[in-house]
């Protein structure tokens, strides 16, 4: 990791001078909800990542069945973890190989509920694949808490935790127009559309981004395996169609990578990519990546915790909780903080309402350090 993202590890301990960390809800009684941290003389050991609501009920056994192994899952998982168990229950956790195996995933999930647990969290490889399950769940009494689901299936879930996928890939076109002006040529590499809501909101917001900025987009491509030789393998084909290419578009950061890898001196198109994995921080340090579009998997991670033990209480819960993409480029990449440091940072759980849709609140300045 490059020096000054180093450094951000000696200041994090000022990111968030707020306090503490979850919103404390009174389980069945929405009239008595609290918010821990409003007290700035409150001791920091009465931090908890979660409320320990519905003692009456005991510990749960959160399931949580993450796809593939990468830093936003096992963010996700490292945080429900930690947070779950502060609090007094306990979590069983799979994770899926890359490239993604569904049926797998299945498999793992079909054997988190026969384990006995109390509440099933999940993101879907295929949402459909994973339906009959999600149904199984529910017809033995286990509430679902869901991460990407579309519309469509979200009824079966107590709630599904979102990335403001559309948003951010329309932010990424729009910044992209920036760089290489209107008109400028570019490429999209999309993800395929079967693992569902988050790579076709972020195909629609590319789109959409592109003909607001005015790019010509040359061509787009979709990669399949969903790793950083597919994306290798579609930016050398676009190297020798389009050798004055001057913008790739990519879903995911794994693929992103693997378009950086075809850059060279005579092919240096400006690339960017989604989801902030940490090897994508570095590159847009190092500058071989313009921006990444953060999906600060650490918010999720209390989110999904949050939902988990409010579905367990029995208590209400919006259809779906989104989290902003923070965009991570060239200006601020120098204080943005690790993920483990991220994650011993004050955060307070809030929602506020957006057109409707509630919205999870990001810290002021969050994922980066603050300057004194």
């Amino acid at each position: 990791m490059g020096d000054s993202v180093r450094m951000v590890r000696k200041v994090a301990s000022s990111l968030v001078t707020l306090a503490l960390v979850l919103v404390a809800v009174a389980c069945g009684d929405d009239d008595q909800t609290t918010e821990q941290g409003s007290d700035a003389s409150a001791p920091e050991e009465d931090v908890v990542g979660v409320t320990g609501a519905c003692p009456d009920k005991g510990g749960a056994t959160f399931g949580l069945a993450t796809p593939i192994p990468i830093d936003l899952f096992e963010t996700y998982k490292q945080v429900v973890t930690t947070q779950a168990e502060e609090a007094g229950h306990e979590v069983i956790s799979v994770t899926g190989p890359l490239p993604p195996n569904p049926s797998q995933q299945v498999s793992d999930v079909n054997s988190l509920i026969d384990r006995g647990i109390d509440v099933l969290i999940v993101a879907p490889i295929i949402p459909q694949a994973m339906q009959p399950v999600v149904e199984r769940a529910n017809a033995q009494g286990i509430p679902v808490v869901g991460i990407d689901i579309a519309e469509d299936l979200m009824g079966d879930y107590v709630t599904t935790i979102t990335s403001d996928n559309f948003e951010g890939a329309r932010r990424a076109a729009l910044n992209m127009g920036s760089i290489v002006g209107e008109g400028g040529s570019v490429a999209i590499m999309n993800g395929p559309e079967f693992v569902g809501r988050p790579l076709v909101e972020r195909a629609r917001g590319f789109a959409a981004g592109a003909e607001e900025a005015g790019l010509q987009v040359v061509d787009t491509e979709i990669d399949a395996t969903i790793s950083p030789e597919g994306g290798a393998a579609i930016a050398n084909g676009w190297k020798q169609q389009f050798p004055d290419l001057q913008g790739v578009l990519v879903y995911g950061d794994p693929a992103g990578l693997g378009v950086q890898s075809a850059l060279d001196g005579s092919w240096d198109p400006v690339v960017m990519s989604m989801n902030g994995e940490v090897a994508a921080i570095e590159a847009v340090e190092s500058g071989t990546l313009a921006a990444t579009y953060d999906l600060v998997p650490v918010v999720h991670g209390y989110a999904l915790t949050y939902a988990a033990e409010q579905a367990f209480c029995g208590d209400e819960l919006p259809q779906e909780m989104k989290v902003d993409v923070v965009q991570v480029d060239e200006s601020n990449v120098g204080s943005w903080v690790p993920l483990d440091e991220q994650q011993e940072s004050p955060f307070t759980f809030r929602l506020e309402d957006r057109n409707g849709t509630s919205f999870v609140e990001l810290p002021e300045g969050f994922p980066f350090a603050q300057s004194n």
